[in-house]
Parts: C-alpha cells; sequence; structure tokens
C-alpha cells in the first residue's frame, strides 16, 4: 500500500461507522466485526480509486464498503439456511435405496441399523443430486452418456461439437460436482 493509499485509508475511517450506521438498524451489538469488514472495503477502494476520474474518494468507498457488507450478510445468511436445513426431527422420514420410508425414530430405535452410516449416504445422494441439478443441460447429457458407456467421439457426433470439447466439458462437469460435494455447499 502506498503512503497517498494509507492516508486515504486513515482519513476515511469514520465514512465506515456512516455506513454501518445507514445499512444495519438497530445499530448492531457486534459493530466493530462490521466495522472490520468495512475496512476491507476501503481498503479495496483505496487499491481501486483512480483520481483522474474525478470522483471523490468516498464516494467510491462508500460503495466498496456497502459491497464487503452486502457480501457478509449474504455470507452469514446462507450459513443459516444451511444450518436449518441439516437439522433433523424425530419423525423426518429417510428414504433407503429401495425407497421404503421409516421415520429417524424408527431408525434409532433397530439395533441392525448403521444409523451414522445411514445419515451419511442419505446426505451424499441429497449433495450429488443438488449439485448434478446445478449442471448446465449439456454437461448433464454428456454425464449421463458417459455413465451409459457412450464413448466421447459418439457424443460429440450427436451434439455436433469435437471430441475435445466433450472431453473438457466433461472433465468441467465432474470438477464443479466434486467441488460442491466436496465443500457440502450447494450454490
Amino acid at each position: 500500500m502506498t503512503p497517498q493509499q494509507e492516508k486515504l485509508v486513515l482519513s476515511n475511517n469514520k465514512l465506515i461507522w456512516y455506513v454501518i450506521n445507514r445499512m444495519i438498524r438497530p445499530f448492531p451489538s457486534d459493530a466493530e466485526d462490521w466495522h472490520s469488514i468495512g475496512m476491507i472495503g476501503l481498503i479495496k477502494a483505496a487499491y481501486a480509486y483512480d483520481s483522474s476520474r474525478g470522483t471523490q474518494f468516498s464516494t467510491v468507498a462508500v460503495r466498496y464498503i456497502q459491497s464487503e457488507i452486502w457480501k457478509e450478510q449474504r455470507r452469514l445468511l446462507a450459513s443459516k439456511r444451511r444450518t436449518r436445513s441439516n437439522v433433523l426431527s424425530l419423525d423426518d422420514p429417510i428414504s433407503d435405496q429401495f425407497g421404503n420410508a421409516r421415520t429417524v425414530s424408527e431408525i434409532v430405535s433397530d439395533p441392525s441399523v448403521n444409523i451414522e452410516k445411514s445419515i451419511v449416504e442419505q446426505e451424499q445422494a441429497r449433495c450429488l443430486c443438488d449439485a448434478v441439478s446445478r449442471l448446465t443441460d449439456r454437461e448433464r447429457m454428456i454425464l449421463s452418456a458417459r455413465l451409459d458407456g457412450a464413448r466421447q467421439r459418439n457424443i460429440a457426433q450427436k451434439l455436433q461439437i469435437s471430441q475435445v470439447q466433450v472431453s473438457r466439458l466433461e472433465r468441467k462437469a465432474i470438477a464443479k460436482l466434486r467441488k460442491m460435494c466436496h465443500s457440502g455447499v450447494v450454490l
């Protein structure tokens, strides 16, 4: 960070409080955390600011600070949704691989059932289904055909693209699935 950028950050520190006060009502109890997030935006604004454009630094900085705060709010909201969706009730039905539905309480009371394995398999299947639904139609079609044993050359002819493109799309789709399932986050 150049001395000029550092001066911009230090002299506009109060701008963060101004943005927090306008964006978050009532004033948050964790205001210092929000200030830290706003500081990230202020620093990004200092790096991006170009005085030759004729805009004031405060105009640019407010946008960057707001953007960082909105990004954190979206992250927190997504985190709350994931936490809420991972809660099971004893009356929730769980289906096995044959489509037989049993409640959680029935499974827990059955000593022959490996509960941990069942829950992990169910979660993996749900995650994979969600991830597959987020692939493009072309990616789904390519993966489906490959799982059915089709050659890339045949798929390429059907889609009227090159075999290299089929290979790239297949790798890209598999990488997407891995990323979504390994992180446990389905976007």
